[in-house]
């Protein structure tokens, strides 16, 4: 896996993404924030644990955490195609996906991951979406680190 640099604009949309989204999937965030070094940035979205730890899962399930984890990359490369770099936290993200689609069965993601990427990019044309994605960016990009429920307020004024 590699590391390059991110732009503090890319990551600030990423993570911005992945709120919309978990946001909209009934999800509840605790907290969203970006860290800005000279030449790069990485993020961090946490949410209230909803799934259990072990065993298998269903589809019905997963979904929301699923469209939360994978909305983060298409978020950014939408909104910020320039800033894409091979770098950990999108595979990271695709990583979780991956463990949640094997724990339903090893053919979930082969058969679901595709369809729901192409939901996301859909939604993202939305101009309610694309407003609540900007503002959250807009948001990260001045103060690095958001509270859930301002993030939760902020993006629920524009859906």
């Amino acid at each position: 896996m590699c590391d390059l640099p991110v732009s503090p604009e890319g990551q600030a949309y990423h993570e911005a993404g992945h709120v919309v989204f978990g946001i909209r999937m009934g999800k509840a965030l605790r907290s969203v924030k970006i860290r800005q070094g000279e030449s790069q940035a990485n993020g961090c979205t946490e949410w209230e644990l909803d799934l259990p730890k072990d065993g298998p899962l269903i589809l019905g399930q997963i979904k929301p955490t699923c469209f939360t984890l994978l909305a983060g990359h298409e978020t950014q490369l939408e909104f910020q195609p320039d800033s894409l770099t091979c770098y950990s936290s999108h595979f990271n993200d695709l990583a979780q996906a991956t463990k949640l689609f094997d724990r339903v069965d090893k053919t979930a993601e082969r058969t679901h991951k595709d369809v729901w990427v192409k939901e996301i990019r859909k939604t993202l044309k939305q101009d309610d979406v694309r407003s609540a994605i900007s503002a959250i960016a807009d948001r990260l990009l001045k103060s690095t680190s958001v509270s859930g429920e301002e993030a939760t307020n902020l993006a629920r004024e524009h859906l």
